[in-house]
């Protein structure tokens, strides 16, 4: 009976054990993708600006969740056409209008993912703040770092804001 206790708590301690392991493992992981892709967009964008009119927000539906994509009619940019799709990031500014990854919004609708969407107008990186400002009616309704995510978009959901 000693003997089968001990295996049985022997056999508890090493599923402990790695399971913390795993969990450790996975949160470091997690932290060098996270620094991988911010340093991949501050590289990218981090030179680009732009503000403009919110024409439309796409609501894009995949793999259980929902993402969205806002058009931008841009009113200044330091940059022309410009297109990307990567693993990573995803932009695209084509005929003065942008089609920026918003992120994920969720099914109910919470702060700050509320805001934007109900956002008309937007600045980024105006001045090299790295900051993404949403507005309505002329006030701030949410700031958030720079966000240039593909998270589960295709590359063809860029194309959502043409001929806006």
């Amino acid at each position: 009976m000693k003997l089968s206790l001990q295996i049985v708590v022997g056999v508890v301690m090493f599923f402990i054990a790695a399971f913390v392991m795993g969990v450790v493992f996975l949160s470091h992981h997690s932290d060098n993708l996270s620094s991988e892709a911010r340093n991949s967009i501050e590289d990218v964008y981090g030179n680009m600006s732009y503000k403009g009119r919110i024409i439309e927000i796409h609501k894009i539906r995949r793999g259980g969740r929902t993402y969205a994509i806002a058009c931008i009619d841009l009113d200044y940019s330091n940059v022309e056409d410009f297109h990307r799709f990567d693993k990573i990031s995803a932009f695209r500014i084509k005929n003065n209008v942008a089609s920026l990854p918003v992120g994920f919004i969720g099914e109910t609708l919470v702060e700050p993912a509320k805001s934007i969407l109900e956002s008309n107008y937007v600045e980024v990186n105006l001045q090299n703040s790295s900051k993404m400002v949403f507005y309505s009616n002329n006030k701030i309704t949410a700031s958030k770092d720079l966000y240039y995510r593909s998270s589960n978009l295709r590359e063809e959901d860029l194309l959502v804001c043409d001929n806006k």
